[in-house]
């Protein structure tokens, strides 16, 4: 699984590694960390994490973590967000031999390719596979499955998801199967809500090198209360971890931890 994350930022734009993003929580800059993620029988881990920048070339980010994982892991399917689903990532996922699966943004080929297969007011040939040409030359293989949530609007653009993967196998009756594949990939949003909620520390600091030691840190974190879990086979909650992690620092340090108001509540609930 692979996305990307981001960290509010409310100094100065022109700060080392900060970049632009959509307005949120009173600020339109932020930093940025794209990550890969692999979920292996219930045990779930951030395998690689680099920084994104304004100059950050995404398709050579794939290839570096695509480059650490494969020699650490056999990985089956790669699981992406709309936003890497283009002619530009696509072959760099393709020269590992890797399989892939994500949704597509639909741009006027596309809802056209739509339009086509629509062939009354009430039914759409969802059955059909479609080779998809990009105008670079790479090509991908388009699907098409019924959005449930929306089923009964009249915009085709909302009715239908569509999505695109090189997956050989792929037929009429699998398809369906393949997109549920793609709700595993709420994992790493999982990690970014339990590892920067939990074990990211908050800093003022506009020192680049810092953010992203930060980072990293909340990345093997989170690793750590995974592998916990697992040798323990306990429900150890991001919370009590980050309260057990806290107190054996600074016991280690001779120094008095002392819980925060909100530690003690949680401490007090989960004993």
């Amino acid at each position: 699984m692979v996305d990307i994350t981001e960290i509010p930022y409310w100094g100065n734009k022109n700060d080392t590694g900060v970049v632009g993003t959509k307005k949120q929580k009173g600020t339109s800059y932020c930093y940025q960390y794209i990550t890969l993620n692999i979920f292996i029988k219930g045990f779930k881990v951030c395998l690689h994490a680099l920084p994104v920048t304004a100059f950050s070339n995404k398709a050579r980010l794939i290839d570096e973590l695509l480059k650490v994982a494969s020699q650490k892991v056999r990985i089956s399917l790669v699981l992406m967000d709309r936003g890497f689903a283009n002619s530009k990532i696509i072959p760099v996922i393709e020269k590992y031999n890797l399989k892939y699966l994500a949704p597509i943004t639909k741009n006027d080929k596309i809802y056209a390719i739509i339009k086509n297969l629509y062939w009354d007011k009430r039914n759409f040939n969802c059955d059909k596979i479609i080779n998809y040409t990009f105008g670079n030359g790479v090509t991908t293989k388009l699907f098409f499955t019924l959005n449930k949530k929306k089923k009964y609007l009249s915009k085709l653009s909302e009715k239908y998801f569509s999505w695109c993967t090189n997956i050989v196998d792929i037929n009429t009756k699998n398809r369906e199967e393949i997109s549920e594949i793609y709700g595993r990939r709420w994992n790493i949003e999982n990690f970014y809500r339990d590892g920067k909620g939990n074990f990211l520390i908050k800093t003022k600091t506009k020192i680049f090198k810092v953010r992203l030691f930060f980072f990293l840190l909340t990345v093997m974190l989170y690793n750590l209360w995974q592998l916990v879990k697992v040798i323990t086979q306990k429900d150890v909650t991001a919370q009590k971890w980050k309260c057990s992690v806290y107190g054996l620092l600074y016991s280690k340090a001779n120094i008095s931890y002392i819980l925060t108001y909100e530690e003690k509540i949680w401490n007090d609930m989960l004993s």
